[in-house]
């Protein structure tokens, strides 16, 4: 037995059927709205006031136009355009592939903008190639710099070494004949004294 204010098992069935009949006579999106192309398969796409015997053309679409399908229904699609215009197209006319012609126009414009990076990527090998023969120059001049200093800091340690030899010599020769001189100038004396 079924209370007045709940519906039983049968009521419940027939809301479900009921809500999957509406649902599947038209795809409809809802809040999720879906960004698809006008396809290259065509010239032109006739967009549609209606979908029933009094329609008439609001639009004629170029491939590659953006649309915005709202909802879908026997083979059509609810769109609005990026204008705001809204209206029915064959569905066989859109696609979520960007068209051909599109894509194409695109990879031209990244190949032109490609194209011109390289070009300032040639200026600036040149300015490189100009800038690494000039510092080769000048690791050049500064290695003979170098080695200059470096002769001359032999040369200079060479003198130094030599005049201490020589003060070394002189102070050894000069001892020597202070000695000697001594030593005989002792024996003079020495040799004096006992005569």
């Amino acid at each position: 037995m079924e209370s007045k204010g709940f519906p039983g098992l049968r009521g419940w069935l027939s809301c479900l059927a009921l809500t999957l009949t509406l649902a599947l006579s038209g795809t409809s999106y809802g809040a999720r709205q879906v960004s698809l192309y006008v396809s290259d398969t065509t010239l032109e796409a006739n967009l549609w006031s209606r979908i029933d015997s009094d329609q008439r053309i609001i639009a004629m679409l170029r491939p590659g136009t953006q649309v915005t399908v709202l909802r879908e229904e026997r083979g059509w699609a609810e769109v609005t355009l990026q204008d705001g215009r809204r209206g029915w197209i064959l569905k066989r006319y859109i696609s979520d592939r960007l068209p051909w012609m599109v894509t194409a126009q695109q990879l031209e414009g990244e190949n032109q903008k490609l194209r011109e990076h390289l070009k300032g990527l040639g200026g600036n090998q040149q300015e490189l190639s100009q800038e690494t023969e000039r510092l080769k120059k000048e690791v050049e001049e500064t290695r003979k710099r170098a080695e200059e200093m470096e002769g001359a800091y032999r040369d200079t340690k060479l003198s130094g070494q030599l005049r201490w030899f020589l003060s070394g010599a002189g102070v050894v020769l000069v001892g020597w004949l202070l000695g000697y001189w001594m030593g005989r100038t002792r024996r003079r004396r020495s040799s004096g004294l006992y005569r």
